[in-house]
């Protein structure tokens, strides 16, 4: 099986999967927060860099996009495939509401006509490219769809995985929810079983993976799945991963603890180095607390003081005090019934 790490706006930026890929293994892939299309037919800046073949020399990095029209789209797709990958994702699934009110991200869910005439243009579009002239190798380009059971319920699911079927779609990672519940509630598993039973493609499970019992209730339930999909389990457990591959044991010579100490210096200096400016490699590390915090139980009040931090120094004080308390992966985060 493989595993993936999801990708989280704000969190796991170039720095962030470099910095966890040089300290933790066990991801497969690490997919890049989305780009958004325009009609522009340009990206800003960070999103230059967060995609910046430089950043992404282990191969392991896939590029997503948050698409609008398909000729705008099929223009961000080729300077994908342009940079060197060869993957990228269809970002489907955001739940976000100022992604939603523009009709992107799970917001195309709710019109299943409109969503089926984006794809069939953006795949005549890459068959019309294909023609042009361009080799095999330099024109392949894979294309994932991240996706949700629905918009506002269940009852186009059958619809939605008739329209995925009629394109060569790689592979397609459902979360378990619908786009109204952004990630409350608990995963919808019966809505994703439908997805694994009749996708003519494979099928990654995203949702609420937090822990090794987490995963080992998924596999039971699931026992043919051929990709796994984690975010906030990954962030606030970095090892989570690596524990499902090798089964809890580690090579390593240092603690469990001691790793995430140093993972969290070496991400901190990261972000730092990318920034030039303290203010803004604190507010990303603040982004990484919101689900490390809850791996420290009773260390909610050092918490709060860490975001009031205003300097680098104090910041990193701050924390590791917090890195150095009881440290609990998984301890009560919401994991699955």
């Amino acid at each position: 099986m493989d595993i993936y790490f999801a990708p989280m706006q704000g969190v796991t930026g170039w720095p962030f999967r470099l910095t966890h890929l040089k300290h933790y293994g066990g991801v497969d892939r690490y997919y890049m927060p989305f780009i958004s299309v325009h009609q522009s037919r340009s990206m800003k800046g960070g999103e230059k860099r967060d995609m910046d073949p430089s950043h992404n020399e282990m191969g392991r990095m896939v590029p997503q996009l948050l698409p609008a029209g398909a000729e705008d789209t099929l223009i961000y797709m080729d300077m994908i495939r342009s940079a060197g990958y060869g993957e990228v994702s269809l970002n489907l699934g955001c739940p976000a509401r100022t992604v939603v009110t523009k009709g992107k991200g799970a917001g195309m869910l709710a019109d299943t006509g409109r969503l089926d005439e984006f794809l069939e243009h953006l795949f005549t579009g890459m068959e019309r490219v294909c023609n042009g002239g361009l080799s095999s190798d330099e024109r392949s380009l894979r294309v994932t769809v991240k996706t949700r059971v629905g918009m506002n319920d269940t009852d186009q699911i059958g619809e939605l995985i008739r329209i995925y079927n009629r394109y060569p779609i790689a592979e397609v990672q459902v979360h378990a929810r619908l786009g109204k519940d952004a990630y409350n509630g608990v995963p919808d598993w019966e809505a994703f079983g439908r997805f694994y039973e009749k996708s003519t493609h494979p099928v990654c499970y995203n949702g609420d993976i937090r822990s090794m019992e987490d995963f080992q209730k998924l596999l039971e339930e699931f026992p043919d799945l051929p990709a796994v999909m984690i975010g906030r389990g990954l962030v606030a457990d970095p090892m989570l991963a690596e524990k499902i591959r090798s089964g809890m044991q580690s090579d390593s010579m240092l603690t469990e603890q001691e790793r995430l100490i140093h993972f969290h210096d070496d991400i901190c200096s990261a972000w730092y180095e990318c920034y030039g400016q303290e203010h803004a490699a604190i507010c990303r590390m603040l982004e990484i607390w919101d689900y490390l915090g809850a791996s420290f139980p009773g260390c909610e009040r050092k918490i709060r003081k860490i975001r009031k931090a205003r300097s680098l120094q104090t910041y990193r004080q701050l924390a590791g005090e917090v890195l150095r308390q009881e440290y609990r992966p998984g301890y009560l985060t919401g994991s699955l019934q």
